[in-house]
């Protein structure tokens, strides 16, 4: 007995009929009514990992199945019908196909329907606007469909002729599947062509080759495309076919090395403003008057001097941000040469650059390793051409080695900066001398629109607290992660982070009390910590009597099982000025806090 025959008087097709309407007529599919797809259950239209059940095994659909659920099937998304229609003219008596829906090319034909399907056909192939194609083993609850099951025959028009959105995973019909699906309409295409982590190749394969084919195809059949996006391409030569897509705005090719003569190629986007490369070893000096509408830049990976290099490759450009993220560097120098190279670059850009991110990624050979100290660069020194940018409002910088920061840094960078916003230092690992809440308020004094600043490492101050005047800023954020006390007091509060909120509680008044004291949240567990506003209202008021001239009422100590496990060793009992021992329970807490 055929397979389709045989699931028919197994009773399957008419089950999964039933629940979808119960007023299908599988035996006459012509008499159904055409509002009956209202009658179908709200809770099966939205379970999309049923109808993604159901799509696994449509390929065996029989003919007058297909057809009945075609006209009455109302998925949640218009591509699941196309699908379920497209697929009817698979023979469904080979046993391969029902075993595994997913091998196999599918028969895609228009010229055999009658006229009312094919109306039909296009008015759902109309709606779909966004489509992927993902890996021959792998199915989406919602929106899917797979370059093998995609082969052009008799294809006289687009399939989805108003596709504005295509993202593709890797396979091996994937020029076939994207010749099937580009049209006119097309806005943004990201193919991801690789799962394997490797070297950029010197020497062409076949899906290098299908690369270069699909570029070309691209520019012939979807000249609009303006947002491209291609991750993993083994070869840059595949991609030096990329200059026929004229109208480019919007170009990410990371993880592919980006070599001189593809430099070249992405010259010639004259409309190109957003450009996300990998850099390792950097292109040369190209004519001026290219790049001249390039606004945002990203180096992803790759490394410092090769970024430096395509920096200098970028002609008349004006940016308006600049990133670097994880590229490798291996010394001091790797920093200056990209301070040197930027130089231009800042000239060019010093009324428009607004934001500056750079993180990088150390690597180093065994017997830098074994070394105590390597040469460093001060962070206002490697930031000279920078600073020429005046309207700069948004910085971030990461680096742990190589760099020093010191209370002259961040006074600098305020005043070269005056409309900076945001400052993030957070992942920069400081070497003595560290910078100071005399840096914090002067920078802030310096940046009035100044709302978030992130430190890692901060010194405490050697004089009392209260003799600092409190600064009018409108600081709302303050991020410290760790604070070191050369000469510490006896201890007032559970452990550094409840007077690194105090001291900013006075500093910075304007401070969110919801965010002022990020200090704590930044460590394991400090967002938990219940004894950080009790210590912090009695460490303060502690300060206030020592102010009027009143001598400390009691010391407090706090600790718990939690403090413990974050590394602070003071004893879970309280200590009053006249000695005596109070217990370390939360209600001793408070009749300690009533009695000052």
């Amino acid at each position: 007995m055929p397979l389709a025959n045989r699931l028919v008087h197994d009773g399957v097709f008419a089950e999964i009929c039933r629940v979808f309407s119960p007023s299908l007529d599988l035996t006459d599919p012509e008499l159904n009514d055409p509002e009956a797809h209202r009658q179908i259950p709200r809770r099966v239209r939205a379970d999309r990992m049923a109808l993604a059940s159901l799509a696994q095994v449509h390929r065996a659909f029989a003919e007058v199945a297909l057809d009945a659920l075609w006209k009455q099937l109302d998925s949640p998304e218009p591509l699941l019908r196309l699908l379920l229609s497209g697929v009817r003219r698979v023979p469904v008596d080979d046993p391969k196909l029902a075993e595994d829906p997913f091998e196999g090319g599918v028969l895609i034909s228009f010229g055999l329907r009658p006229s009312r399907q094919r109306k039909r056909f296009a008015f759902y192939s109309a709606r779909v606007k966004s489509l992927r194609l993902l890996k021959e083993v792998k199915i989406h609850p919602s929106v899917f469909f797979q370059a093998a099951m995609a082969c052009d025959v008799n294809m006289k028009a687009s399939f989805l002729p108003f596709l504005e959105e295509l993202y593709c995973e890797p396979s091996d019909s994937l020029s076939q599947a994207i010749m099937l699906f580009t049209s006119p309409k097309l806005f943004r295409v990201t193919l991801s062509l690789s799962d394997k982590k490797g070297k950029s190749k010197r020497n062409m394969s076949c899906e290098d080759f299908g690369l270069a084919s699909i570029m070309n195809y691209l520019a012939y059949s979807s000249p609009a495309v303006q947002e491209l996006s291609i991750a993993q391409a083994q070869a840059p030569q595949a991609l030096h076919t990329i200059h026929a897509l004229r109208n480019i705005q919007t170009l990410n090719i990371q993880h592919t090395e980006c070599t001189g003569l593809l430099l070249q190629r992405l010259a010639c986007f004259e409309h190109l403003t957003r450009l996300t490369v990998t850099a390792s070893l950097g292109g040369y000096p190209t004519p001026s008057n290219i790049f001249s509408k390039l606004k945002h830049v990203r180096f992803v990976k790759g490394t410092f001097v090769g970024a430096a290099r395509v920096i200098l490759s970028l002609g008349l450009c004006q940016l308006t941000s600049l990133e670097i993220d994880s590229a490798a560097i291996s010394s001091a120098y790797c920093l200056k040469e990209l301070s040197l190279s930027t130089l231009s670059l800042c000239l060019r850009s010093e009324d428009t650059l607004d934001a500056l991110f750079i993180r990088a990624t150390v690597v180093l050979s065994e017997d830098k390793k074994n070394a105590r100290k390597h040469p460093s660069l001060a962070l206002s020194e490697f930031l000279d051409p920078f600073f020429l940018c005046k309207k700069l409002s948004n910085f971030a910088v990461g680096i742990q080695q190589f760099v020093t920061m010191t209370d002259d840094d961040l006074i600098r960078i305020g005043s070269k900066w005056p409309v900076l916003t945001r400052l993030d230092l957070s992942s920069v690992s400081v070497p003595e001398p560290h910078p100071s809440f005399v840096g914090i308020s002067q920078l802030a004094k310096s940046s009035p629109h100044l709302r978030v600043v992130k430190l890692s490492d901060v010194a405490a101050p050697t004089p009392d607290p209260l003799e600092w005047p409190p600064v009018k800023n409108g600081l709302k954020v303050l991020v410290i992660a760790k604070q070191h006390y050369p000469r510490r007091p006896v201890p007032v509060c559970a452990d550094d982070r409840a007077i690194i909120a105090q001291i900013a509680d006075r500093l910075f008044p304007n401070l969110d009390p919801q965010e002022c004291c990020e200090a704590t949240k930044a460590l394991p567990n400090g967002a938990d910590c219940r004894w950080r506003k009790i210590v912090d209202e009695l460490a303060y008021q502690r300060y206030l009597r020592k102010a009027h001239g009143k001598s400390d009422s009691f010391i407090v100590r706090v600790s718990d099982r939690m403090l413990e496990e974050e590394g602070c060793d003071y004893p879970s009992v309280y200590v009053a000025s006249d000695g005596t021992l109070v217990d370390g329970t939360e209600e001793a807490t408070f009749k300690v806090y009533k009695r000052m």
